[in-house]
């Protein structure tokens, strides 16, 4: 009606030269969750950046509502507990088909790699451990604190990630607490190492 044309999904942006990229789509009912990649020169190797947004929880304003019911110990207790149980265990499932799409899109990488993304899950979470298997977190090795990445509902929720492969040092991780979204940003410092310069 109006005109305005809103795009939703994940974008990689880089300085230096991406030679190649690529996408993986997850099956319905994801939306606009995909899984994308860039591969990018830097000092004459080739590194593959993956950037990824699994399934939300798709809580709406109704539901953080029926959140603070149940926190009040609000009559409709038991309705609104129902409600929010259904969403979080759809957004479980598909979250589930979705790692396991990851960890076997990542197992094809013929270049050293870095995963980022929104999991939408937190860290004791299967769609972690799925996704994470043989990889390290930049926020556990340089990070401190608890990590907060998603300015909602919890204080204690961490559901973005820096994950590189163990060829990389990380040499800094830093979360940036600036509200220009519900997520807080992450920047972290890799290093590839020498040994694996040139495969």
């Amino acid at each position: 009606g109006d005109g305005y044309l809103q795009w939703v999904g994940q974008v990689i942006f880089s300085k230096l030269p991406i030679i190649d990229s690529g996408v993986v789509h997850y099956p319905l009912p994801a939306m606009q969750e995909a899984l994308i990649r860039a591969d990018i020169v830097f000092n004459g190797d080739t590194i593959r950046i993956y950037n990824t947004h699994l399934q939300s929880v798709q809580f709406r304003k109704k539901e953080y509502t029926q959140l603070q019911k149940i926190k009040e110990r609000d009559d409709s207790l038991l309705q609104n507990s129902i409600n929010i149980f259904s969403k979080l265990k759809k957004g479980v499932i598909n979250r589930a088909r979705q790692a396991g799409m990851v960890k076997e899109t990542l197992g094809y990488s013929v270049y050293p790699y870095v995963l980022c993304g929104d999991f939408n899950d937190v860290p004791n979470s299967y769609t972690y451990f799925t996704i994470k298997d043989g990889l390290q977190d930049a926020f556990l090795k340089k990070g401190f604190g608890i990590g907060r990445t998603f300015s909602g509902i919890s204080p204690t929720l961490r559901i973005d990630y820096i994950l590189p492969q163990k060829q990389f040092y990380i040499l800094q991780y830093k979360r940036i607490e600036k509200k220009l979204s519900d997520h807080y940003m992450q920047v972290a410092d890799l290093q590839l190492s020498p040994a694996s310069e040139g495969k």
